[in-house]
């Protein structure tokens, strides 16, 4: 978001509009995401927090081909 806060406006356009089926797919499963985080903060409840956070390690944990499950 840096990267494209600090860009060319236009060029940027031209990006996001040439891949805008990708884009907006992604931006969905981001949504829901924060959708869920969401939910979960408004009725307070820690376990769906802990939950999401996990879940969330374990997929950055995945991307980046390491592990670390102690903590």
């Amino acid at each position: 978001t840096t990267r494209i806060g600090s860009g060319d406006p236009n060029l940027w356009a031209d990006i996001l509009l040439a891949n805008r089926q990708g884009v907006l797919a992604a931006l969905e499963g981001f949504s829901h995401t924060l959708d869920e985080l969401t939910r979960a903060l408004t009725r307070e409840d820690a376990e769906a927090v802990r939950d999401f956070l996990a879940r969330a390690r374990n997929r950055r944990e995945n991307e980046l081909g390491h592990t670390n499950r102690t903590r």
